[in-house]
């Protein structure tokens, strides 16, 4: 029995010597690698969110210049048609005023229309703001965590 707990203290102080520093280095580099997964899982996130909100933006904005231009057209061709009309059964009776008349109507129309834009353009979330506010909480979480001083 003596030979067999001599036999196996060596063995086992072996092992032990053998496993610590191996546990060690596993801890060491599974650390990094827990360290190095999360943050490319927070960057993957932050990049899908940026990818989202570029999407909705560049929705918005394809969606209004569409709205416009079918505006501008549309508007053109009916306005040209009327004020030609307008020009043609007025002229007997006012002659040139006809003309001032529709001019100011005109200058009317493009009031309406640059208040509708200017509400528009208020009523409008900042571009990328939840990718900013995100970048923003974790940049302070970092300094907190490293201690960094913001420059």
């Amino acid at each position: 029995m003596p030979i067999e707990s001599e036999s196996a203290e060596p063995q086992a102080g072996t092992s032990r010597e053998n496993d610590q520093p191996a546990e060690d280095k596993a801890g060491i580099i599974g650390s990094l690698s827990r360290v190095g997964a999360a943050l490319s899982e927070a960057f993957d996130t932050r990049a899908n969110l940026a990818a989202l909100e570029l999407g909705e933006q560049t929705r918005r904005i394809e969606q209004r210049v569409v709205l416009l231009l079918i505006l501008a057209i549309g508007a053109g061709f009916a306005l040209l048609a009327l004020q030609a009309l307008m020009v043609a059964m007025l002229w007997d009776r006012m002659g040139g005023q006809s003309l001032a008349v529709l001019a100011g109507l005109w200058i009317l129309v493009c009031l309406i229309v640059g208040w509708k834009l200017s509400l528009l353009a208020q009523r409008s979330d900042r571009p990328f703001g939840a990718t900013i506010d995100t970048l923003r909480r974790d940049r302070a979480l970092l300094a907190a965590t490293f201690r960094l001083r913001k420059p």
